[in-house]
């Protein structure tokens, strides 16, 4: 029975499940990005950044989602999980793109994350875009912001990070159980 127990308590501290609810960041009003989006199981923090290309991608060739399909994926998530007005902590943002940093238009707004394709003609920077009120957008021609500049009002990229993965609370109060244990264990040692 003690073994069932404690097999339990150690399956409880290493399979405890991570929260999966996305945490908005948000300056005087404007909602600038998201952090704990998950895709794929794994947690990531975005920024919306109004930047050139060239500048924020490293030369506009070192993107975090390097493939068509984890682009996709990524839009996806932005539109499932961050512009979501079906919450009430997300005020509306999917309806109303201007609240959003760097969006002008009161219409729609364009969330690029950029992949490479190559095709017949080359290397090519496109874009999977979530657009607020059309849903997603893929293989957008990221051409069409010139790659030296910043996307205009209408648009913004999405910057995409890994979330650093804190230690959880129940992690510590293993810790520091199995270390009682043993302090417990060697004071009965030393008693005997």
């Amino acid at each position: 029975m003690k073994s069932t127990v404690f097999g339990f308590l150690i399956s409880l501290a290493i399979y405890s499940p991570l929260s999966n609810a996305v945490t908005l960041e948000i300056d005087a009003g404007e909602l600038t990005g998201a952090k704990g989006v998950i895709i794929g199981g794994i947690s990531y923090d975005v920024s919306f950044i109004s930047q050139s290309c060239l500048g924020l991608f490293s030369g506009c060739t070192n993107f975090l989602f390097g493939s068509q399909s984890s682009a996709l994926a990524a839009s996806t998530a932005l539109e499932q999980q961050v512009f979501n007005d079906s919450s009430p902590v997300h005020l509306n943002y999917d309806t109303n793109p201007q609240f959003t940093t760097n969006i002008t238009s009161s219409v729609e707004g364009y969330f690029l994350t950029p992949y490479v394709r190559v095709g017949p003609n080359g290397r090519d920077v496109v874009s999977s875009a979530f657009v607020n009120g059309v849903g997603i957008v893929d293989s957008f021609d990221t051409s069409q912001i010139a790659i030296g500049s910043r996307p205009f009002g209408w648009g913004t990229y999405a910057y995409w990070t890994v979330s650093p993965v804190p230690l959880p609370a129940a992690a510590w109060l293993f810790g520091s159980g199995i270390l009682a244990l043993a302090g417990f264990t060697n004071l009965r040692k030393s008693r005997a």
